[in-house]
């Protein structure tokens, strides 16, 4: 575009043509790049792929067979790619027995995608075997996950403890000082956080889910594998012994376990 100063002091037609002429197309080409960085931000939103659907299911006596086969071929069906979704069953602890049918990682906006043939599949040869008995939705969070590349953390079983917390900000540090020790050690056991989206009445503020590939890698005391993991070893390095201290003090402090889980993978 031409300066300031001979734009305003230009009054020929022609001139004033030309800088019309240019100033129309440089807000076209402009206006082209402002839709096409929304357009590019919003993509980068939406394929945020770190919400989960969980859903509890109880089994009619006698069809824990012809249940499986049922979800097995509904995710084949309807579960490409870009979509997934599976099936866990709880071994032990809070509401042994039951399954649960996961649905993500996914965008929130699959949520709305309303697809019939895969609804009336749902409920014709699922839930015509089991009965819903909760669905929630949630979030994972990457910043204080940990998902370190252990050769026994397959994720065949994990283990899922729900935490009631007293204060957002000191979990917020806990946690994170705890994935930043998880990462730089060798060997454990990777774990998520999770959230609840819609929180229920006595639900959990949050959820550590720790991925082991069989119930004989647990370690009570330990939410990392104690034969494969040096966190323990880590954490006298980094810290001091009055940080250590502190950091479990205020762990005991913050932290009430609500019920825990065990649940293995339906293949």
């Amino acid at each position: 575009l031409p300066s300031g100063g001979f734009f305003f002091s230009t009054h020929s037609l022609y001139l004033r043509g030309i800088i019309n002429h240019k100033s129309i197309k440089m807000k076209k080409i402009f206006a082209f790049l402002l839709t096409l960085f929304f357009v590019s931000y919003s993509f980068g939103q939406d394929a945020k792929k770190n919400v989960y659907e969980v859903s509890y299911l109880k089994v009619k006596t006698g069809f824990d067979k012809e249940f499986e086969s049922a979800v097995r071929n509904h995710i084949k069906s309807f579960y490409k790619d870009e979509n997934k979704a599976y099936l866990r069953k709880v071994t032990q602890g809070h509401r042994s027995g039951e399954y649960i049918w996961i649905n993500g990682p996914m965008k929130i906006s699959f949520m709305d995608q309303k697809n019939k043939k895969r609804a009336d599949d749902w409920d014709k040869n699922i839930l015509s075997k089991a009965e819903l008995k909760e669905s929630s939705i949630y979030r994972n969070h990457p910043d204080y996950s940990s998902m370190s590349k252990s050769e026994s953390g397959s994720g065949k079983v994990v283990f899922v403890r729900g935490f009631k917390q007293q204060n957002w900000k000191t979990t917020f540090h806990l946690l994170k000082r705890l994935k930043d020790v998880s990462d730089m050690s060798e060997g454990c056991n990777p774990y998520n956080v999770v959230t609840p989206i819609a929180k229920s009445e006595g639900e959990p503020d949050f959820y550590i889910v720790r991925h082991l590939s069989s119930m004989g890698e647990f370690d009570e005391d330990d939410l990392f594998d104690n034969k494969n993991c040096n966190v323990g070893q880590i954490f006298q390095n980094e810290m001091s012994k009055e940080e250590r201290e502190g950091l479990f003090q205020m762990w005991g402090d913050n932290f009430e376990v609500i019920y825990s889980q065990f649940r293995t993978l339906v293949e």
